[in-house]
């Protein structure tokens, strides 16, 4: 039924996987409408208890695909305002499932894949896991995760991250919160099961409950009223010139313009590898 994700269920359980290791579970925006679809698809669910989102292949998600930041070049500001609006609407999503939501991390998690982490409840981390929001470094804004990363992690933490688009590792993520917790990849599975077996030893209508609650309770103000401003924030970056040179340099892997070279080390930038 997808191209991009493979959905498994079993009977308490559901598991959704980005299927894209060639292009390292990158987004796109078929990926996008697709996630969004099995969501919609799983939510009606009355048997489950628990969503497990995963990546296959070497990494979880390296973020924005690089042949979707070409096309999104030619974009109008009013096609990024609306293909910004249905990204945010995904992390939404996920963010008021009606049931858990338990993401695995492995290898990287950089940029928009930091709102799928974020809008869970539960993430667990392989100990040698990288993360960054490198979106700064391309001229651009991380609007569309930020309502979700700011509420997870506070925004003295996301000021460091999300204005330095520095990497850190999986036992960094953990003291700020974005990972709940990071473990050596031999003791990930196990602690997985662990977790789901927890999680399914409950009825479902207090899981369902109890995660309304919390939403409920820690909104200092709805993110609906978000929506609409993130996504223009992105869409005015991308259509700046500084977003346009930014998501070129991307696309060509190269430095762009207004780096100077006495500030970087290497003219790579391991962070912008798809």
């Amino acid at each position: 039924m997808y191209k991009y994700i493979q959905l498994e269920q079993a009977e308490e359980t559901a598991t959704l996987w980005l299927n894209r290791p060639e292009k390292r579970n990158a987004f796109n925006e078929d990926m996008v409408s697709e996630l969004l679809a099995v969501l919609e698809q799983i939510s009606r669910g009355e048997a489950i208890k628990a969503l497990i989102i995963r990546g296959k292949g070497p990494v979880f998600c390296s973020g924005a695909d690089l042949d979707w930041l070409q096309g999104v070049i030619n974009y109008s500001f009013n096609e990024n305002h609306q293909e910004s609006k249905k990204l945010f609407l995904l992390f939404h999503t996920l963010y008021t499932f009606p049931f858990p939501v338990v993401t695995v991390v492995h290898g990287a998690c950089y940029g928009g894949a930091n709102g799928l982490a974020a809008a869970s409840d539960i993430v667990l981390a392989e100990s040698a896991a990288l993360f960054s929001f490198p979106e700064v470094r391309l001229g651009l804004v991380p609007a569309t995760i930020a309502p979700f990363v700011i509420r997870r992690i506070g925004q003295a933490r996301a000021r460091e991250l999300m204005l330095t688009g520095k990497k850190f590792n999986a036992a960094t993520a953990q003291q700020y919160g974005l990972v709940t917790h990071s473990l050596p990849g031999q003791e990930l599975e196990s602690y997985l099961e662990k977790t789901l077996n927890q999680l399914c030893a409950a009825p479902s209508s207090a899981l369902k409950s109890t995660r309304w609650l919390i939403g409920k309770v820690s909104q200092a103000s709805p993110l609906e009223d978000l929506e609409d401003i993130t996504s223009r924030i992105i869409a005015s970056a991308r259509a700046s010139e500084e977003g346009q040179e930014g998501m070129k340099a991307f696309a060509e892997k190269r430095t762009p313009r207004w780096k100077k070279s006495n500030h970087e080390t290497s003219s790579h930038d391991p962070s912008t590898d798809r």
